[in-house]
């Protein structure tokens, strides 16, 4: 028996937890930059070149493993990496 309320409770929760989340998505609350179009520029396999205002992260250090999106803060230019660690140069 103790069993049977344990998952009714834990259904009970998971499924209150996913209407909150549908429920701030529905509403808009998750959606950023709405209506504003971004040119990412991503590598290209065989092309590994860096933009010149975009500076890797040292040989060898630790780095989150995340697909990262780095955006220039004046000319506004993105240029997407697997990798975080990286330094953005402003001139």
């Amino acid at each position: 028996m103790k069993n049977y309320f344990f998952i009714i409770f834990s259904l009970s929760l998971f499924l209150s937890a996913c209407s909150a989340t549908l429920s701030s998505f529905e509403k808009g609350g998750l959606i950023q930059n709405e209506g504003q179009e971004r040119n990412i520029v991503m590598p290209d396999k065989e092309k590994t070149e860096l933009p010149d205002w975009l500076i890797p992260p040292p040989e060898g250090s630790l780095v989150t493993q995340v697909i990262t999106i780095y955006e220039h803060p004046v000319t506004k230019e993105q240029y997407q990496t697997n990798t975080g660690g990286y330094t953005i140069l402003v001139k």
